[in-house]
């Protein structure tokens, strides 16, 4: 069990890193390019008006990130999902804080008939929390399965109770 979560971990570790790499040398370039927007608010330009509490709720929201994915990114699977919802957390947290932008977010990505105009840690965060939610829903599916062809569960197991009838 052990070496599985040191495999998490190391997809969480790698996928972190070179999504935050890869959203800061994207952003460095869009800088030059001079092909940028800069959002003071977080997702959708929502706090736009009031940037210190973006950031700070940023920053918060990022430490919870941390928190979460080291302690659930146990399969290189969720690892992978958790590093990139990090790697995309870290990479516009240190925009905001440490960045060129003056406290906001630079987005450069614009995509015909799509209203935002994002970047590659924004893309990231979001495709890591569908991997996530594919891996939730996933194991939901198979509980359930499991459930209707009457395997004993856990706690059945546990308690002695006898297991149910496999339905004919």
């Amino acid at each position: 069990m052990r070496a599985i979560a040191t495999a998490g971990r190391r997809a969480l570790t790698a996928t972190a890193v070179l999504v935050f790499v890869v959203d800061a040398m994207s952003k460095a370039i869009a800088v030059q390019l001079g092909h940028v927007h800069v959002n003071p608010g977080i997702a959708f330009g929502m706090l736009a008006s009031q940037p210190a509490l973006a950031a700070a709720l940023s920053a918060a929201m990022t430490a919870a990130v941390i928190a979460a994915a080291w302690r659930w990114s146990r399969d290189p699977w969720r690892g992978l999902g958790w590093g990139l919802v990090l790697g995309g957390a870290l990479g516009n947290v240190a925009d905001r804080w440490i960045g060129t932008a003056p406290s906001g977010v630079i987005d450069w990505i614009r995509v015909p008939f799509y209203p935002a105009v994002f970047n590659v840690a924004d893309v990231a965060i979001r495709s890591g929390a569908l991997i996530l939610l594919g891996l939730a829903v996933g194991a939901a599916v198979g509980e359930w399965r499991a459930a209707s062809r009457g395997f004993p569960s856990r706690d059945r197991r546990l308690h002695g109770d006898p297991p149910a009838p496999f339905p004919r």
